[in-house]
């Protein structure tokens, strides 16, 4: 990220100043102070914080969460390979668990499309500061 992002005192400080202080606000966030707190701790805007916590962010590498879906999603396949024997030959308690595996797979694999909402109010636009003889 650019330093044109960070606010002007950034550029009286030296680098090693604002990531000190970045740390600062880092552990204290970790430690569960609010923003607000934290704010009143460094004395600085809550806006700042939210940069210095934004910084510390970026340079956090993503993590690699692909191997703990596929061991949750062969977890689902042994529990409905389970249950789906049980479901087969009538059992109502196991129909309604395989149903439960199923859902959370298909959560897990993001195959479920967004529900959608709609609204049935109506839009009133108003122009305010213009007369009747204006239009």
């Amino acid at each position: 990220m650019s330093e044109d992002k960070w606010s002007p005192s950034d550029r009286r400080r030296t680098s090693e100043q604002v990531d000190e202080q970045a740390e600062r606000v880092w552990q204290l966030r970790l430690r569960g102070k609010q923003h607000r707190e934290i704010a009143r701790i460094e004395n600085i805007s809550i806006g700042r914080v939210t940069q210095l916590l934004d910084r510390i962010r970026e340079q956090i590498p993503p993590r690699n969460v692909d191997h703990l879906v596929e061991e949750a999603a062969a977890r689902y396949e042994r529990m409905r390979d389970i249950y789906q024997d049980k479901a087969d030959n009538g059992d109502k308690e196991a129909a309604r668990l395989l149903l439960s595996i199923e859902t959370e797979m298909r959560k897990l694999l993001g195959l479920d499309q967004p529900t959608r909402v709609e609204s049935s109010g109506e839009l009133v636009h108003r122009v305010i500061g213009v007369s009747d003889e204006d239009i």
